[in-house]
C-alpha cells in the first residue's frame, strides 16, 4: 500500500517542492501550512491537538514548518517556539501514531567554528537564534526512536524568497542593476531545490531504517559568493558587480564545506544539478 505522507511547511520555498516531488513519486500527500490555500490545509504546529489530528491518518511526516525572524524579540521568540515546540508536537504525535518523521535541519547548526568539512557527527555550536532553535529540534528528533534529520546546505532555485543571496542577485541582474557584495570571498555550498526535494523523497522511500540519522544534503561543490554572482550576471547578460568591504562581524561564517558521504551511503543520493544549470533555470523562471 502506498504510504500516506503529511508534509508541514508547504507555504515555504522548499516545502512546496517537497510536496510536489512526493506526489510525483506516487505517495499520498497531505500538504499543510500555517495558512490554507489551494491544495494546502491549515495547520498550526503550536496547536498540539491539531497536530495530533493531522498526524493520526499518516504513515510518514515530513516536517518542514519553520519560521525565521530577525530583530524584534517577540518575533524571534515565536519563531523559536514554532521550531522547537512544533517539532516536539510532531514527534509526540508521530510516536502515538507509530509514524516515521523526517525533519529538516540547517547548515547554521554547525556554527562558525566547526571544523571543515562539516560532518554530521562533528561538533555544533550555532551562533544564530535560528541555528540554536534548529539544533534543539534536531537533538529531539535524533533522540526519538522513529525520526531522522536531513540537514541541507544553502538551498536555491526558482521561487526562493527575494532576500536570499541567489534570488537577490537574480533580481538585480534582471533589472540591469548592481549586485552588491560584502567582500565576496565567503564560500558557500549552494544546492538546487529540486535536488533537495529528491533527497526527501529518498528518505521517505528508505523509511524507518534511517531512524537516528542526521544527513547532510549538499552539492559538494562549494564556491565563493563572488563567483556565483559573476555567473548570474554572465548568464543574464545584464547587471554589474559592486564589491564592498568584507563584513567583520563576530560569528560570521567565512566558509562552509560539507561531507556528503552519508547521503550517498544511506539515501543513494547525490546532487545532480550543477551551479551553472541551476542558475540558468532560476533565471529562466524569473523571466516568465
Amino acid at each position: 500500500m502506498t504510504a500516506r505522507v503529511l508534509v508541514t511547511g508547504c507555504s515555504t520555498f522548499l516545502g512546496a517542492r517537497v510536496a510536489r516531488a512526493l506526489e510525483a513519486a506516487r505517495f499520498r500527500v497531505s500538504a499543510t501550512a500555517s495558512r490554507a490555500r489551494d491544495g494546502v490545509t491549515a495547520l498550526d504546529v503550536l496547536d498540539r491537538a491539531a497536530v495530533e489530528r493531522a498526524v493520526a491518518e499518516h504513515d510518514v511526516v515530513v516536517h518542514l514548518a519553520a519560521v525565521r525572524a530577525y530583530g524584534e524579540p517577540a518575533s524571534v521568540e515565536r519563531a523559536t517556539r514554532v521550531i522547537v515546540e512544533g517539532t516536539r508536537h510532531v514527534l509526540d504525535a508521530a510516536r502515538e501514531r507509530g509514524a516515521f518523521v523526517i525533519t529538516a535541519g540547517t547548515a547554521e547548526e554547525y556554527g562558525p567554528d566547526a571544523p571543515l568539512p562539516y560532518r554530521e557527527d562533528g561538533p555544533c555550536a550555532p551562533r544564530s537564534e535560528y541555528g540554536r532553535a534548529k539544533l534543539t529540534a534536531t537533538t529531539a528528533a535524533l533522540a526519538s526512536a522513529r525520526a531522522a534529520v536531513l540537514r541541507p546546505s544553502t538551498v536555491y532555485g526558482p521561487g526562493q524568497p527575494s532576500m536570499m543571496f541567489v534570488a537577490s542577485c537574480v533580481r538585480a541582474a534582471a533589472d540591469d542593476g548592481e549586485v552588491v557584495l560584502n567582500g565576496g570571498s565567503q564560500v558557500r555550498d549552494h544546492v538546487f531545490v529540486d535536488d533537495v526535494a529528491e533527497a526527501f523523497v529518498r528518505a521517505v522511500e528508505t523509511g524507518p531504517s534511517l531512524a537516528g540519522a542526521c544527513i547532510n544534503i549538499a552539492s559538494g561543490d562549494p564556491r565563493s559568493v563572488r563567483s556565483i554572482a559573476e555567473k548570474i550576471i554572465a548568464h543574464a547578460g545584464r547587471g554589474r558587480l559592486s564589491i564592498g568591504p568584507a563584513s567583520s562581524r563576530a560569528g560570521d561564517v567565512r566558509e562552509m564545506r560539507f561531507d556528503t558521504q552519508r547521503a550517498i551511503e544511506r539515501l543513494g543520493w547525490r546532487a545532480t544539478t550543477s551551479i551553472e544549470e541551476g542558475i540558468a533555470r532560476t533565471l529562466g523562471a524569473s523571466r516568465r
